[in-house]
């Protein structure tokens, strides 16, 4: 009986283990904290670019991707566009996204190295930049992680990670009333 005890207070711990692992996580620090309401720009350009050496136009269409189609589901913005700048006017937003790191995990990785295969990463400095007077509003470092267990999904993961934190910026300063 003890035994059997002991057994299932192992199965449990390992899979407590295995299932905190699983969560993918995304991780947000300011570095110009963002004291201007967003509502009062109906226009949001964005410009997502990478700094990184090796190829990750696969990875930047896709996280062009998830931002649009989050962005566009909260109906906050007249015009959602992608540029390099917005023009210098009244009532645009330029949210620049810079990628200057990334760790790629595929799902092939995932399988053959399981766990060992760590955590796909996807690092973005965020720069956000009031159209009229082409200063910075608000900066932040923004890190988006998938999970580290057999279970855990890879570079598509830690990619929603850092779409879900740029919109998370954007959301919770908008119709703030600052």
């Amino acid at each position: 009986m003890k035994v059997f005890k002991i057994f299932i207070c192992c199965v449990f711990l390992i899979s407590v283990t295995i299932f905190m692992g699983c969560s993918s996580r995304s991780k947000m620090a300011p570095n110009l904290a963002l004291e201007t309401d967003l509502s009062r720009y109906p226009i949001c350009v964005f410009s997502v670019e990478s700094q990184v050496t090796e190829d990750i136009d696969k990875e930047l269409n896709e996280l062009k991707s998830r931002i649009l189609q989050r962005i566009s589901e909260l109906k906050i913005f007249r015009s959602i566009q992608f540029a390099r700048a917005c023009e210098k006017s009244e009532g645009c937003l330029q949210v620049n996204v810079l990628i200057s790191g990334i760790k790629k995990v595929s799902g092939s990785k995932r399988f053959s190295l399981g766990s060992l295969a760590g955590r796909a990463k996807m690092k973005a400095d965020i720069t956000l930049i009031d159209g009229t007077t082409q200063e910075a509003i608000g900066s932040y470092t923004v890190t988006g992680e998938s999970g580290n267990t057999d279970f855990s999904g890879g570079t598509g993961e830690a990619i929603r990670e850092t779409s879900e934190a740029i919109v998370e910026i954007i959301q919770e300063n908008y119709g703030t009333g600052r």
